[in-house]
């Protein structure tokens, strides 16, 4: 029997802390505007703050706009599924990684760039 035959396929990779640490700076990184946009530090610069966590998973929430429970929901959701997918399919191979790197961080830029528009709105 070969190594590791009777793994579950479903399982993390060796590389899955790289593969969080990509995920989590792909994602995160383009909304960094937020710290370093030339705008008063008051209350609505916060209240975008707080919503950096769940910046990633924007797109999803626009359909909900009116109702912030589900968009924010909806957000969340997506920004797990986004981190856990890039980290999950990452682990596996450096190739797929750097593949879904690019990808993940093409997708964030779009959607760093609306949430300026949002911002500056």
């Amino acid at each position: 029997m070969r190594p590791g035959a009777g793994k579950d396929r479903l399982s993390l990779g060796r590389q899955w802390p790289t593969a969080l640490l990509v995920a989590v700076c792909v994602l995160y990184l383009p909304f960094l505007w937020i710290l370093l946009i030339d705008y008063p530090w008051d209350g609505y610069r916060f209240f975008w703050l707080k919503l950096w966590l769940i910046l990633p998973g924007l797109l999803a929430g626009l359909p909900f706009h009116p109702n912030d429970f589900r968009e924010f929901t909806a957000m969340g959701v997506a920004t797990l599924l986004l981190v856990g997918l890039v980290t999950w399919l990452g682990s596996f191979k450096r190739s797929w990684l750097l593949v879904l790197a690019v990808l993940a961080l093409a997708l964030e830029s779009y959607t760093s760039m609306l949430a300026y528009h949002l911002f500056r709105w």
